[in-house]
C-alpha cells in the first residue's frame, strides 16, 4: 500500500518534476517503482509522534518538501527535521515553492551550511550546479568543516583573547589584542561594557 501511495505524484508539485527533468534525472516512478529508495511521498513517522511523507526523497541524497508560493519555508524544514530518522537521516533536506528554494546539509558532525536562491537565479551557474548536485552528487555539498574542529576554532580563539587579557595584566599595559574587538576604547562607559576586564584602565 505504502509503495503505491510513494509512487503517486503529489499533486500541485509540477515544479519537482521539472526541475528532475532539468538536472536529467528521472523521476521516482521510471527509477524505483518499488519506493524502497526513491520514492514520491514517502511516508515517515514524525519524531515526536505521528506520520507524515516527504513529497519526493532519495536514499542518501535528499528529502525534499514543496509547498505553495509564499508558504513558510522555514516551517516546511522542521517538518523535514522531523522526518529524518524515519527516512534513514539524508545528508540534504531541500524545500521550495514555485519561486524559491532552500538545501541544508545535515550529515552527522559537520555544520550545516544553508542555500538559498530563486528559480530566476538557476541562469547563474554556481546556482544551478547546487541544485545539480542535490540530485547527482551530494557529496559536492558536504561541509568541509566538522563540529570538532569548529569547537576548537572557537576554543583556540578564546584562548588567545585569554592569553592576551593575562599578559596586559601582568605587565599593567592594555592587551595586544586590539580592543576595538570588543569595545570601542573611546567610549566612556568601554570599561565597564566591554567582557573583557583587562579592557578597564
Amino acid at each position: 500500500m505504502e509503495a503505491r501511495r510513494a509512487q503517486r505524484a503529489p499533486d500541485g508539485t509540477a515544479a519537482l518534476s521539472r526541475s528532475l527533468q532539468l538536472f536529467g534525472h528521472p523521476d521516482p516512478i521510471e527509477a524505483d517503482p518499488t519506493g524502497e529508495s526513491y520514492a514520491f511521498e514517502k511516508g515517515a513517522s514524525k519524531t515526536g509522534g505521528g506520520d507524515g511523507f516527504a513529497d519526493v526523497w532519495k536514499r542518501d541524497f535528499f528529502a525534499w518538501e514543496y509547498k505553495k508560493k509564499k508558504r513558510d519555508l522555514g516551517a516546511a524544514l522542521e517538518q523535514l527535521t522531523r522526518y529524518a530518522a524515519a527516512l534513514d537521516n539524508p545528508p540534504l533536506h531541500v524545500v521550495c515553492d514555485t519561486v524559491r528554494f532552500r538545501i541544508e546539509t545535515r550529515w552527522t558532525n559537520t555544520v550545516t551550511a544553508k542555500h538559498e536562491f530563486e528559480l530566476e537565479e538557476l541562469a547563474d551557474p554556481d546556482k544551478f550546479a547546487l541544485l545539480r548536485a542535490v540530485f547527482h552528487d551530494p557529496e559536492a555539498l558536504r561541509p568541509k568543516q566538522t563540529r570538532a574542529s569548529l569547537t576548537k576554532e572557537a576554543a583556540d580563539k578564546f584562548q588567545t583573547i585569554s592569553t592576551g587579557c593575562s599578559s596586559a595584566t601582568r605587565t599593567g599595559r592594555r592587551s595586544p589584542i586590539s580592543s576595538t574587538s570588543w569595545c570601542s576604547a573611546s567610549s566612556p562607559t568601554a570599561s565597564s561594557s566591554c567582557p573583557r576586564a583587562c579592557c578597564a584602565s
